[in-house]
């Protein structure tokens, strides 16, 4: 009826709210009996004088948004080379032209950033509940907020997850695992299509999906962003390259030194050691992590244990997986010629999934399947010193495998031999928690491999073991020894 029509506008704050009240009150008055308009008109009195309180806090939140704005990229795409400025050339004026497309590209991105501003201050607004809406209004309101945002807004990863939390947060109000809920499923989908490579974007629906107890799901999804992440590596050839150049995987010349153990006790399988890898040819490597989002059967093979790969019920719910396409992923990231600063940002990004996938698969499998995990993840070519120190510490103070975890550092340092981060870090580590002789051997191989120019970091941690960490405070003979080595050195 008209009378429910007034009282749902009257709800909303908007600058009609006083007009609309009174004529709510004369449509109530001339079409109801005086008793029962007296009744309506003061059941909505509370809530057209609510609407008039928040209309401006709503109007100073709204204020700015342009409901006509496109959904763009918030960093411009790059131009194709020589496409405008040799359309422009022909025209005789090249340069010009490309300026123009340049600055109408910039503008578009300073435009829809401003609206980002804007939506994010609707969502802090709405979100705080200053309507006081009962809580199945407000997620029904919220779930339409974040669908117009996102119709605007689609290429902010950040939006993704807002929408993300607030579906999780409702369903752990409801008591219903999240997993379950349609809603989020729909968000996720959407995400993980639009952001195949956004590290923090997946990692976090792969936390949600954990908390949640779907732990096949979390593992689809860090499966899913490695072959994204290697797929995209894969496509710039230049940029593998470079990246596999600068890191050399050669057993040490220094290794004769190891005075705790053989050198093929690396090798050693089984839970008191860490498998070496064997040699892969280049189209191995390469696609190694490619497979993972592709193949059924690489997840039965790859990273489950034993065990779990004879569990029936498991292989079913893993061969059910859907699988998400990441076919768009070359486009988005468009080719150049690859620079020193695009390698190290594409093995940071691709170890630090590794690690989380390594510790996710510890938590939920245990031991075997995380070690399953990090022997795959020394597969691929942009791995980087952080997962060995990774993986140390979680043999170390998760199985209590010390042993396991000199190893594993022990082949970091044979892959990285150059790197002083790891190096540094690993040292560090050892001096906290392995016997003198082990360490001192370390050092000593480390120092065998590393330039002299670059020596100088290793030998200021070896006489600071020496002086410091040394049971019944340390030999002054031994430092005096060193500081002599560490001197010829230069």
């Amino acid at each position: 009826t008209l009378r429910t029509v007034y009282e749902a506008a009257l709800a909303v704050p908007h600058a009609e709210v006083s007009t609309l009240w009174e004529e709510y009150r004369a449509h109530v008055q001339s079409s109801c009996q005086p008793e029962l308009a007296a009744k309506f008109i003061a059941n909505m009195e509370s809530t057209a004088a609510t609407a008039l309180k928040m209309l401006q806090p709503r109007m100073t939140a709204w204020q700015g948004l342009d409901t006509m704005s496109l959904p763009i990229p918030p960093t411009p795409p790059p131009l194709p080379a020589g496409s405008s400025s040799s359309a422009g050339s022909a025209a005789g004026g090249g340069v010009a032209s490309t300026s123009v497309t340049g600055t109408a590209a910039n503008e578009a991105v300073h435009a829809i950033e401003r609206q980002a501003a804007v939506w994010r201050r609707i969502l802090a607004w709405e979100l705080a509940n200053s309507m006081r809406r009962d809580k199945d209004a407000l997620v029904k309101h919220m779930r339409y907020i974040f669908n117009a945002c996102l119709a605007h807004l689609r290429f902010f990863p950040e939006v993704w997850y807002d929408a993300l939390v607030f579906e999780s947060d409702m369903a752990r109000m409801r008591g219903v695992p999240v997993a379950s809920s349609p809603h989020f499923q729909a968000l996720v989908q959407g995400a993980r299509a639009l952001f195949p490579t956004c590290v923090a974007l997946n990692l976090a629906i792969a936390d949600m999906l954990e908390l949640s107890d779907d732990t096949v799901g979390a593992a689809s999804v860090y499966r899913s962003l490695l072959g994204a992440l290697h797929r995209v590596a894969d496509t710039r050839p230049a940029l593998r390259k470079r990246y596999a150049a600068a890191q050399p995987q050669h057993v040490s010349t220094g290794s004769s030194a190891r005075t705790d153990a053989p050198a093929a006790g690396i090798a050693a399988s089984g839970p008191e050691g860490v498998d070496a890898p064997a040699p892969e040819s280049d189209a191995t490597v390469a696609h190694t992590f490619a497979v993972l989002a592709d193949s059924d059967d690489a997840h039965d093979t790859l990273f489950l244990s034993p065990d779990e790969q004879s569990s029936a019920a498991l292989a079913a719910a893993i061969d059910a997986l859907p699988l998400a396409s990441a076919r768009s992923v070359a486009s988005i990231h468009s080719a150049s010629v690859p620079s020193d600063s695009d390698a190290a940002s594409c093995a940071a990004a691709v170890s630090r999934v590794l690690i989380s996938y390594v510790r996710f698969t510890r938590r939920t499998g245990g031991m075997l399947p995380a070690r399953h995990a990090f022997k795959q993840a020394r597969a691929s070519p942009y791995v980087t010193g952080a997962v060995f120190r990774a993986a140390a510490q979680s043999e170390y103070f998760s199985n209590r495998a010390l042993p396991v975890a000199r190893n594993v550092l022990e082949l970091g340092r044979q892959r990285f031999p150059h790197d002083m981060d790891f190096l540094l870090s690993a040292i560090d580590f050892l001096m906290l928690v392995d016997d003198a002789t082990n360490v001192r051997a370390f050092l000593e191989r480390t120092l065998a491999d590393l330039p002299v120019r670059d020596s100088r970091p290793v030998w200021d941690r070896y006489i600071h073991m020496e002086m410091v960490c040394m049971p019944g405070g340390g030999s002054l003979s031994a430092v005096a020894v060193l500081e002599r080595r560490r001197a010829r050195a230069g």
